[in-house]
């Protein structure tokens, strides 16, 4: 194992030395160790490339929310049997269109909705549903990843815990294992927070979430939170080692769940035991069920525009980290 997180270290190191992304912040999480490693700069331009990273800075998320709060929320009402993954989202929305969508179809995203409004200005959370239910099930039986799933799941949750999803993920995840830095909110030091993007319209977005429905509607199931390396390593290390957040029978459903390279809220690119999930801005986590160990890596990809080069290289190093061949 050494010898590959060498080999994953080097090549993060030459990836920033080829200005492919400015820097990167990421852990290796094992049994009883969470090893920290932050390399590079906040940004390519100034004056981020006069910002080194450190243990204090906060990423933006994105669709890291997915599988952080939204999936381990709706499996804990699973588990205390206030919700089913049967349950059809019309019995919690009465307002929703599709009667025959349930829960697991959200998570496991074989609801038949599609993955994005393709018109995404003046949604607001008063109008969503109404534009959700607008949308047509074109993807029936498919698997076809959609945020609008997954702002439908934190609508559920909200209606069920009866309060907002930043109660609800601090109460029922982040506090039970001192997840102390993340949160919807920014509210620290602009300076804390790593650039995402620089916009046309938006200018440069820092410490205000890049995701634009996001953005336009506050606090949704999709996307919006941020968080720091080390909080997200101590969900790693919950996930692989302690039933804090979610019970050991709800991890073996995960494991022995596998639609399409997917189980409920995660992906399955590389294999039924590992657990992944990457967000837009740059972000992944990885979980080795099999040899109990965890990988998150963070980075601003596509800061200040954006670029699809790294998203290659990521794989490869999640390869390294798994012991598999690059493909």
């Amino acid at each position: 194992m050494n010898s590959n997180k060498d080999k994953i270290s080097k090549n993060i190191n030459e990836y920033i030395t080829e200005k492919m992304i400015a820097g990167a912040s990421y852990s290796f999480i094992e049994k009883d160790t969470m090893e920290f490693h932050y390399c590079g700069v906040q940004g390519k331009v100034e004056p981020f490339v006069n910002i080194p990273l450190d243990e204090s800075m906060i990423y933006d998320l994105a669709s890291l929310t997915k599988v952080l709060g939204t999936t381990t929320r709706i499996l804990q009402l699973v588990e205390q049997q206030r919700l089913m993954l049967s349950t059809k989202v019309i019995d919690i929305l009465p307002d929703f269109t599709f009667s025959n969508i349930q829960i697991q179809h959200l998570l496991l995203h074989t609801s038949g909705l599609d993955a994005d409004f393709q018109n995404k200005e003046n949604i607001t959370k008063q109008n969503v549903l109404q534009r959700i239910n607008k949308t047509s099930l074109c993807h029936k039986d498919e698997t076809l990843y959609s945020d609008l799933g997954f702002i439908l799941l934190g609508m559920i949750i909200e209606t069920i815990d009866h309060m907002s999803l930043e109660e609800s993920f601090q109460i029922h995840i982040f506090k039970k294992i001192k997840m102390n830095q993340t949160s919807y909110k920014t509210t620290m030091n602009k300076i804390k927070y790593v650039p995402t993007e620089i916009q046309e319209g938006r200018g440069c977005i820092q410490g205000i979430v890049n995701d634009s429905k996001a953005y336009q509607m506050g606090m949704i199931g999709s996307a919006g939170l941020f968080s720091t390396l080390k909080d997200l390593s101590l969900f790693v290390r919950s996930m692989l080692f302690d039933e804090a957040i979610i019970s050991n029978q709800t991890k073996k459903l995960l494991l022995d769940t596998t639609v399409n390279q997917r189980t409920f809220g995660w992906e399955k690119p590389f294999e039924t035991s590992v657990l992944y999930h990457t967000g837009f801005t740059g972000t992944s986590i990885c979980l080795d069920f099999i040899n109990n160990k965890g990988f998150v890596l963070l980075t601003n990809r596509n800061f200040p525009k954006r670029k699809n080069e790294f998203l290659v290289a990521r794989k490869k190093l999640v390869q390294l980290f798994l012991d598999k061949e690059p493909i």
